[in-house]
């Protein structure tokens, strides 16, 4: 899986930067930035929660910028068009995201949990119990149930549910 490097990672004083999160999923499956005017139509949803985000960290708004990755739909992207995906009227694939509130949005959920995999946990997370740190654990567990591992272009590697294996 594309995200297997980051998901292998312990959790450590920080979080998974995007700017790594994309390189991968260019290198990977291609994809392209998204010119901020090309981020999809609920891009005011995106700047409102951003500055949501922002007011409860204590960020200045202004220094603050969504940004955008387009995933082309191909052979190896197509399970994430399938179940719960919201196509843009092109049939854009997409990540918004803020780096410094950890903002992050995707029309297919299983990138979007793909992603917060990818972006971890800290160990100020585990220690202190917090949202991130049981949201993470709640739908990451959601991840491996509903999609079973099985990221773009993978073998099912889902266990059968009803034996002892």
């Amino acid at each position: 899986m594309w995200f297997d490097c980051f998901a292998a990672r312990l959790p450590g004083k920080e979080y998974t930067p995007f700017s790594e999160i994309c390189k991968q999923l260019k290198a990977e499956y291609g994809a392209e930035y998204l010119e901020e005017s090309r981020i999809p139509s609920i891009k005011m949803m995106h700047q409102v929660n951003v500055a949501n985000i922002a007011k409860e960290k204590g960020l200045p708004e202004k220094e603050l910028q969504i940004r955008g990755l387009s995933i082309p739909v191909t052979e190896k992207t197509f399970c994430y068009t399938q179940g719960d995906f919201t196509p843009e009227r092109d049939g854009l694939l997409y990540l918004a995201y803020e780096e410094r509130t950890g903002y992050q949005s995707s029309n297919s959920n299983q990138l979007f949990l793909e992603v917060l995999i990818a972006r971890g946990i800290t160990q100020e997370d585990i220690t202190g119990n917090t949202e991130r740190f049981r949201t993470y654990r709640k739908w990451g567990a959601y991840y491996w149930e509903t999609y079973g591992g099985k990221a773009a272009g993978d073998i099912d590697r889902r266990k059968p549910v009803d034996t002892d294996e």
